[in-house]
This record gives C-alpha cells, sequence and structure tokens, in this order.
C-alpha cells in the first residue's frame, strides 16, 4: 500500500513540475497548434499492435487516447493469453527545437490480460500486475510529414513506440 502511495505522489509532483515549466515556456515563446496525428503503435513486450490518436485543442493543450492488442513475446512466454491496453492522457507542450515540435506525454492505462500472472522467471508475482491500472510517460516529436511518440508504462516496464502521420499538413 505504502508504494501506491509512493508513487502517485511521485506522479503528482512530475505533472506539477511539467506544468508550470510548459507555463513559463509558454509565455516566452509562440507556438503553432500542432496538426492532430494517427499513428500505427507497437509494444515490444508482447509484440502488441494498435492504433493511437493526438487531438490537440489549440498550441497548448491536447489529449491522446491509444488502444492495442497483443499476445506474444514475454506473454506467450509466460503463458498468458491476449493483452489488451488502453490508454487516455495529456499532451503537454515543450519548446520547437530544428523546425519540430515537441510534446511530453502523461496518460493512464488500463490492462486487460486473458491468463494468470504465476511466478516465473519472466514475470515476478509482485504489486505491479496486481492492479489493471498503470500510467505512462513520453515524448512525441512532430515533424513536418511524420510523428514518432515514444512512451513507456513506468509501473510495468512496458515501453510503446508510435510511428504517425499528421492528419493536416501545415507549412511551419
Amino acid at each position: 500500500m505504502r508504494i501506491k502511495n509512493y508513487f502517485k505522489a511521485i506522479l503528482l509532483v512530475l505533472l506539477c513540475c511539467l506544468t508550470v515549466n510548459s507555463t513559463g515556456q509558454a509565455s516566452e515563446w509562440q507556438r503553432e497548434t500542432p496538426p492532430n496525428a494517427l499513428y500505427l503503435a507497437y509494444q515490444p513486450t508482447d509484440h502488441g499492435l494498435g492504433l493511437r490518436y493526438d487531438q490537440h485543442f489549440n498550441s497548448w493543450a491536447g489529449m491522446y487516447g491509444s488502444a492495442s492488442y497483443g499476445q506474444w513475446h514475454l506473454y506467450k512466454m509466460s503463458e498468458l493469453g491476449k493483452h489488451v491496453k488502453l490508454t487516455l492522457g495529456a499532451l503537454i507542450p515543450y519548446k520547437d527545437w530544428m523546425g519540430n515540435q515537441h510534446d511530453f506525454s502523461i496518460g493512464l492505462n488500463y490492462h486487460w490480460v486473458d491468463g494468470v500472472i504465476l511466478e516465473n522467471e519472466i514475470f515476478h508475482a509482485d504489486e505491479r500486475f496486481e492492479s489493471p491500472w498503470s500510467f505512462e510517460l513520453g515524448l512525441t516529436i512532430k515533424m513536418r510529414k511524420i510523428t514518432l511518440g515514444m512512451r513507456t508504462d513506468i509501473l510495468r516496464w512496458e515501453p510503446c513506440i508510435d510511428l504517425g502521420i499528421p492528419l493536416r499538413s501545415k507549412r511551419r
């Protein structure tokens, strides 16, 4: 129980730091509203594939949602079945660099795993798999014709790589 409260405190402090940092920087630079984007998501842990969508409301606020499915690699080796991961998160802007736009992402994950997680060499029966809820942190880079996102589920240490395209082309 103490570990969960510890992670909640770290998450809250990190979110506050990013918000304060972004707010301070937003007053120093003018940023175009990034285009919305659609991504193909890949999770190496279970060779999961999915989709991610970014929605930007203005130059400093955005949200993303993701859904993925996988049942291979480490999950298969641990005799687990299907793994479905749903994510909803916020995009926090960071300074543009070299003509590219950057966003930090922080999201809430819901995991549905078919099967029982048993103690073995790959997965150790510990707190990180007891709850279906976890959170992730990441970075998104929006280039002119392509977008790239890298996210990691912090509690489960499951990375995700997103490769996408902007839905409307903008000249910068």
